[in-house]
């Protein structure tokens, strides 16, 4: 009888968690066509983008494309989450439908409102490599702790009291629901807890006239002919970036640049933005795994299949980082910009004088006060500024010692551009990894 017992206890734990047959979809010898030639297209990065275009986003192309990675990510060990921050009717919630809207249904669960235990009692594999989206996150507020774990950690357990149905008495039941799971969500509250912040990658939506411009455009367009016709091919649109995403196999993903790369590290905090960083690139070359070569390894009895990030694969996660994790001068007030254009003037001239690189150049606000003519006050009250914006690094300086600095600035986003502090440029990149052997 336990045998018995233990048996059906087995096939009924196998059932839970066996893909339910209603998920299983079919694909076409022509869709599967279809979805290939689309994923080893050589402009697959532009083609999305006009998808997402097609499928009724305007503009903004940076989030649109980090929130294309991030759905795509749920494939991955470590997919990214989205945390989109703006005003009511901005479009936040537009941006996230219209992304998840090219995910696989079977992969995507969307929730209005969440009950801060219930993801502990979901079946084990119901959110592996899933999306997970919350439409507004004050109606997932009591489920916060569980998502920033389910995130982090990758898996949630909980141990509850029940009652045996067979002897009457109280138990314990144990439950567990394994990721990993990419997290969407948006908000209009700017001053979200920092700890749930930073499990995500944080996108604001373009408040412009410009963008506003854009989008009544668009809009206006729908009551055409021509926009009746873009109705009609945007459900094509769907389904081929539905069976794309169906055929991108779980391949691992490794970086042969890995110990190359840099990033600021001056911060505790790069601890959690740093990770972001590294699968952003990982990401990107899972996307174009459909253009690689897959190759296989052999290590202790286990096979594993894998494509490699390329140097491609960097630049663009650069330009994302720069533009989605960085920073821009225009936060900065008119003199404390131009003192950090002088004290950038001042490092460069220190290192060809001192050879040394510009990270191993500390200078005092003296030194500063006597290259800029700026009086003491001035330097005081605008180096305050880029000391917090972290554009500059204090060493060491307390009452009785001299403060002396290092500068994190490298001379970016002259233009206007955002910038990320701390990255390699991929042409510094291609010459150091020539370097060590590795062929770019």
């Amino acid at each position: 009888m336990e045998g018995i017992i233990t048996s059906v206890e087995t096939y009924l734990e196998k059932k839970k968690n066996a893909p339910s047959e209603e998920n299983i979809t079919i694909i076409t010898p022509e869709q599967r066509e279809a979805a290939l030639r689309f994923g080893r297209s050589k402009n697959l990065i532009t083609r999305i983008l006009k998808d997402v275009e097609k499928c009724g986003y305007i503009g903004e192309e940076n989030n649109k494309l980090i929130s294309y990675l991030a759905m795509t990510s749920r494939k991955m060990n470590d997919p990214l989450s989205i945390l989109i921050i703006s005003g009511s009717g901005a479009g936040k919630s537009s941006l996230q439908d219209t992304i998840l809207n090219l995910c696989s249904p079977e992969d995507l669960l969307k929730l209005t409102s969440l009950t801060g235990k219930a993801l502990f009692y979901k079946k084990e594999m119901a959110l592996s490599h899933k999306v997970l989206a919350i439409e507004e996150e004050r109606g997932a507020e009591d489920a916060t702790y569980a998502i920033r774990n389910l995130i982090s950690s990758k898996v949630l357990t909980i141990e509850a009291t029940i009652k045996d149905m067979t002897t009457g008495k109280m138990t314990t039941m144990e439950n567990t629901v394994k990721g990993p799971t990419s997290v969407f969500k948006t908000t209009t509250n700017p001053a979200t807890d920092p700890e749930t912040k930073s499990r995500f990658i944080t996108l604001s939506i373009d408040e412009s006239r410009e963008q506003t411009k854009k989008i009544l455009e668009y809009q206006r367009e729908a009551y055409t002919l021509e926009g009746f016709f873009n109705k009609k091919e945007k459900n094509i649109v769907i389904e081929k970036h539905h069976n794309f995403q169906r055929l991108l196999n779980p391949v691992s993903v490794f970086n042969p640049y890995a110990k190359l790369l840099t990033y600021l590290d001056d911060r505790v905090l790069v601890r959690r933005e740093h990770p972001k960083y590294m699968n952003i690139i990982n990401t990107v070359a899972f996307l174009h795994q459909m253009q690689r070569e897959i190759k296989t390894v052999e290590r202790k009895g286990h096979i594993i299949r894998y494509i490699e990030v390329t140097l491609e694969d960097i630049q663009l996660a650069n330009e994302i980082a720069h533009n989605i994790l960085g920073k821009s001068l225009s936060e900065l007030t008119d003199p404390s910009r131009n003192l950090l254009n002088l004290i950038h003037t001042m490092v460069l001239e220190m290192e060809r004088v001192a050879d040394k690189h510009k990270d191993n150049i500390l200078f005092t606000r003296r030194m500063v006060r006597e290259y800029t003519k700026w009086s003491d006050y001035q330097i005081k009250i605008h180096i305050k500024q880029l000391e917090e914006l972290e554009y500059l690094i204090p060493i060491c300086g307390s009452w009785g010692k001299q403060f002396r600095y290092r500068l994190a600035y490298d001379g970016q986003g002259m233009d206007g551009s955002r910038f990320c502090l701390g990255l390699i440029n991929v042409e510094n990149l291609r010459s150091n990894s020539e370097l060590v052997g590795l062929k770019s």
